[in-house]
């Protein structure tokens, strides 16, 4: 079994009170809408929404994550946790009240697990995890603009 791990870490300013944000960086829909390389997305309940990505190949390796993302909402803060999938994510967001407007200090770690052998497993890691900060660079561009455009 091959894992690849990928983090994203980011401060964004964002012309919004901070209460504002992060009850819009909480709503599932809202999360799934800007979520990159989206296949689906079922709404659960107000703080769950399973995704569904689209599948991704390159040569011999195909992959199409699944998994649930949980949220947790405490005042200015929203952390998040993957679970039942084949795709683990967790991170979180705070956000700080800043010059007009506040301040978003994003987290983000995913992690795949392909069943792979060493050679192959060490030719797609460079792919597997420079795509995976791509996606988490993607996510919190159209997340910021979600946010804002309210």
């Amino acid at each position: 079994m091959a894992s690849f791990t990928s983090t994203h870490a980011e401060t964004r300013a964002l012309p919004v009170s901070p209460a504002h944000a992060a009850e819009r960086f909480a709503q599932p829909a809202r999360q799934a809408s800007c979520h990159p390389e989206l296949a689906e997305a079922t709404v659960i309940d107000p703080t769950r929404v399973r995704m569904a990505m689209k599948e991704m190949a390159h040569g011999p390796v195909k992959f199409a994550g699944r998994y649930t993302l949980s949220f947790t909402r405490d005042g200015n803060n929203v952390s998040w946790v993957s679970s039942d999938g084949n795709l683990h994510v967790q991170g979180r967001a705070h956000f700080l009240q800043g010059p007009g407007g506040c301040t978003m200090d994003f987290k983000e770690e995913v992690r795949l697990d392909l069943d792979l052998n060493r050679v192959l497993a060490g030719v797609i890691r460079p792919i597997a995890e420079a795509m995976m900060k791509k996606g988490m660079r993607g996510f919190v561009e159209r997340m910021a603009a979600s946010i804002t455009s309210d």
